[in-house]
């Protein structure tokens, strides 16, 4: 944290002029050892007089570089090193008077983490060639699921070496030979048996053995029908995910045949769901899927229309805006999956998002203006309980109304370092997270800030009611979103009641890298 510090003050203070021409300068070094990098590939961008100058630099093998002969101006650094990542946000921003000499930044970044290990047979002979990936553990609206984050293959040794990872928990699952359904780490055949591997920065987890063992394998199968002509659907797509276990994990996809027919195999028994897409020209598609059980055979005849389209259309409401309301740039969001996009609202303040599936959906919003916070949902004239929508099998749906009040409370403060980091300085680079308190409306979401150079944060247009207040460091940044992690870090959290139209001021001491052990 300290390295991190040092290097937002020296972007921040001036430096005296020297010379003509100007230069950016420093070194890059282990936040683990403190060792110098050499190799770290450092570029800076700049805008000056309309025209736009790049330059680069590798470290030497002190870890230092130097651009020099630069014009006066504003520049973003930004640094890459294969294994290596920053211990802070990049880019960053330098700005260069005339003849100004920057040679005094300093930049840490973390050594990634490694898992490795071997997959082998029941026999214990080498199994070559196979594909392994990590899964890592995240959690969103309060479920987990799993975020594919790197995968490599098994050489003649059946050894893998998964790099470039960042600290959290992983599931390491192992493709099987064709038309056997995966492996889990250490042998399971589903997800949640799995025992998760969890690293750290600069830590190789050794040792992490598969053991693949022959086990049931089904498919499921059928026709895809396009809902418009009664026909087969050849311009559809089709994948599945598995749904009892770990949430919305994609397993495979299939060729969709001339006659509409898929075949999806390689499967153990589970509950799944058949997601299917029409393409849409332009750009568009149409989303169907599926649920389906498959217990101890296969399964044909799983035939689905695709090409129905569903589509949510509603508006904003403003309840009570200011006189003055600024410029709005509104957006929406219906997420069943992360791959799901964001939805400009219109400058009517109405807004449809198409391609929807007969799903319920979370719906998040942004770019409310200051002081904003979503209030409520209406549907027919009914508010609703939380910020969800269940599309129907058939159609659209539409009357939707989101009233965003404009009484929001703030909170503000300032972030004090731990006894153990010493004194005289404060914290300039710290993530504060504002969580809603169990028993609380599903309208109130989390919110999120970072720390300014004084060390001090204010969060604005935030929906009234309970929160803690998680004040966590940016270089190893926890999974709050697990509530496990939010329990541990209990006694470092700050309970706030916000009240619709005032401040509060908290004061916070920064939490620890790690989550104490329960």
């Amino acid at each position: 944290m300290i390295a991190a510090e040092l290097l937002l003050v020296a972007l921040l203070l001036p430096q005296a002029p020297a010379g003509a021409g100007s230069s950016i300068g420093g070194r890059f070094v282990s936040a683990q050892t403190g060792e110098p990098l050499p190799g770290v590939n450092v570029g800076i961008e700049g805008r000056l007089a309309g025209q736009r100058l790049e330059r680069s630099a590798r470290t030497a093998p002190d870890g230092t570089f130097s651009l020099e002969g630069l014009p006066a101006g504003t520049y973003s650094l930004s640094a890459s090193k294969t294994g290596y990542r920053p211990a802070m946000s990049l880019p960053v921003s330098v700005t260069l008077a005339p003849g100004q000499n920057r040679a005094d930044l300093e930049f840490r970044m973390h050594r990634s983490a490694v898992i490795t290990g071997t997959v082998t047979g029941a026999d214990g002979e080498p199994l070559a060639g196979l594909r392994v990936t990590a899964w890592r553990f995240v959690w969103s609206e309060g479920r987990r699921s799993v975020r594919h984050s790197i995968q490599a293959s098994t050489d003649d040794r059946g050894a893998y070496r998964l790099f470039g990872l960042p600290p959290a928990r992983y599931v390491v699952v192992v493709r099987g030979p064709a038309g056997e359904p995966p492996t889990y780490y250490p042998s399971a055949s589903r997800p949640s048996e799995a025992t998760p591997v969890a690293v750290q920065w600069g830590r190789e987890a050794s040792g992490v053995h598969i053991v693949v063992r022959p086990g049931p394998s089904f498919s499921i199968a059928g026709r895809l029908l396009d809902a418009a002509t009664g026909g087969p659907c050849r311009s559809c797509s089709v994948e599945i995910k598995r749904l009892d276990d770990v949430e919305d994990s994609a397993l495979s996809d299939s060729g969709v045949a001339p006659d509409g027919a898929y075949r999806l195999s390689g499967l153990a028994p589970g509950l799944y769901r058949v997601w299917v897409e029409k393409a849409v020209p332009p750009d568009r598609h149409q989303a169907s899927c599926r649920d389906v059980l498959l217990s101890n055979r296969s399964l044909d005849g799983v035939d689905i229309a695709a090409g129905i389209e569903r589509t949510l259309r509603g508006r904003v409401v403003l309840e009570s805006p200011p006189a003055e309301l600024p410029q709005m740039k509104l957006e929406v969001l219906a997420q069943e999956t992360s791959g799901a996009d964001w939805t400009p609202i219109r400058p009517d303040l109405t807004f449809e998002i198409s391609g929807l599936a007969p799903l319920k959906y979370h719906l998040r919003w942004r770019g409310f203006p200051e002081g904003a916070y979503l209030k409520k949902l209406r549907l027919a004239g009914r508010d609703l309980a939380a910020p969800e929508i269940q599309m129907p099998e058939d159609g659209s749906l539409a009357g939707l109304e989101a009233v965003v009040a404009f009484d929001g409370a703030s909170v503000a403060g300032a972030v004090a370092p731990p006894e153990s980091a010493g004194r005289g300085h404060r914290v300039t680079a710290a993530l504060l997270v504002l969580w809603p308190q169990e028993g609380q409306s599903p309208l109130l979401i989390e919110r999120r800030i970072g720390t300014d150079p004084s060390g001090r944060f204010q969060l604005n247009g935030v929906a009234p009611g309970a929160y803690q207040l998680f004040a966590l460091p940016l270089t190893a940044t926890p999974e709050i979103e697990d509530p496990e992690i939010r329990r541990r870090y209990g006694s470092h959290a700050q309970p706030v009641e916000l009240v619709a139209g005032r401040r509060s001021e908290v004061n916070l001491v920064l939490a620890p890298e790690s989550a104490p052990e329960p």
